[in-house]
């Protein structure tokens, strides 16, 4: 059985002192790889140098929303250039007639092919005052951000007005899944019959034997027609006279 740590917190303060003994630890116990989450620029920069020196170990690099506004750009370009992997950024704007639109091309040293994101004015302006004084250093900086997550696979990197989204459209609502059917109910305990799929084919097989649900007619593909027999014609042999004239006997 393999061990994997898909969610550990060793880049936290609490393992400031000892995070190397608990990482070996864990490797004398099997753990085979770990996977450690950032939630803010200081972590996530923990999570990336501790990577460089446990290479059996994985980070996840972000920012959780609720610490995105004490996020400037400089503390996301901290995060990406402290990638190993990472080899620059390219920035170019094109206005037209909706404001423009901002391209980031970003760049691997562990590939040959750059990530070429666009973002769109019309799409990213806001109402807020950065959008308004500055709308480019804006619509780069969500270049830059979007580039970041496709190039490095980051998850959780938000900007501070798609933090603010996230906290106003408030915790997700689910919707109740439909009832049972009645048959499906027990009636002296009034739960669900747990129904298995053994069951479920049991029930359909008494079913078709009572005639309740006649199984689909079996279509037999007809048989194919054999081409009519052509006999090789026999010779037309001259008729032998009655009399046995005509014959040659030696």
């Amino acid at each position: 059985m393999r061990l994997v740590d898909s969610h550990c917190h060793v880049n936290a303060d609490r393992f400031e002192r000892d995070a190397d003994q608990v990482i070996g630890a864990a490797r004398l116990a099997g753990v085979e790889r770990i996977l450690v989450p950032g939630w803010n620029v200081a972590s996530s920069e923990r999570a990336l140098d501790l990577i460089e020196r446990f290479p059996w170990l994985d980070a996840a690099v972000g920012v959780h929303p609720h610490d995105a506004d004490k996020i400037d750009d400089d503390g996301w370009a901290r995060i990406v250039n402290e990638h190993p992997q990472y080899d620059g950024s390219e920035f170019d704007f094109k206005p037209n007639d909706e404001g423009g639109e901002m391209r980031c091309t970003m760049y691997r040293k562990d590939r040959s092919h750059p990530t070429v994101l666009t973002e769109y004015m019309s799409e990213c302006r806001r109402q807020s005052i950065p959008w308004q004084v500055t709308p480019r250093r804006m619509l780069r900086h969500r270049a830059f951000i979007q580039a970041a997550r496709i190039t490095f696979g980051f998850a959780g990197i938000y900007g501070e007005d798609e933090a603010r989204d996230i906290i106003q459209m408030g915790p997700v609502q689910y919707a109740d899944p439909p009832p049972p059917p009645p048959e499906e109910i027990d009636p002296e305990t009034g739960e669900i019959k747990p129904r298995t799929a053994v069951q479920k084919a049991k029930e359909t097989l008494r079913a078709r034997v009572k005639g309740k649900a006649a199984p689909p007619p079996e279509q037999t593909p007809p048989a194919p027609e054999e081409p009519p027999s052509q006999a090789s014609p026999e010779p037309d042999w001259p008729a032998e006279p009655a009399n046995g004239e005509g014959r040659h006997e030696p």
